[in-house]
């Protein structure tokens, strides 16, 4: 049996799509550049990475102060023109944590001249 398709999901996504490209003129002409012609496999493949490291996070539990957990909430709503979130239908309190902890870390890695990815030790 088929699986059913939520038409409001895929309504959402058309949408977070179209501003995106509307709001970002860069990743706008890389798409239209990559499909003006053909793409190739290995053109489609060089794409897979990306899909393959949102297989690789990792779950982490924390326990912050409410107020924390209010500011967070409070950002969900403004978030949604975030370019690390474009690809978020509907951006959660989940994507609005990692944001704030990538964002955190980049500014708490250039402060300490840690590279980034790797650990200080």
């Amino acid at each position: 049996m088929p699986k059913a398709v939520d038409l409001q999901a895929v309504g959402d996504a058309l949408a977070t799509i179209r501003r995106t490209l509307r709001e970002h003129p860069e990743v706008r002409e890389r798409t239209a550049a990559l499909f003006a012609g053909d793409p190739t496999t290995g053109d489609l493949d060089a794409l897979q990475p990306q899909e393959e490291s949102m297989a690789t996070q990792a779950p982490l539990t924390v326990r912050v102060p409410q107020a924390l957990v209010d500011r967070i909430d409070a950002l969900v709503p403004l978030l949604g023109d975030a370019p690390e979130l474009a690809t978020a239908a509907n951006v959660t309190r989940s994507d609005a944590l990692r944001l704030c902890v990538l964002r955190g870390l980049e500014v708490l890695e250039a402060a300490h001249k840690a590279p980034k990815g790797k650990r200080r030790s």
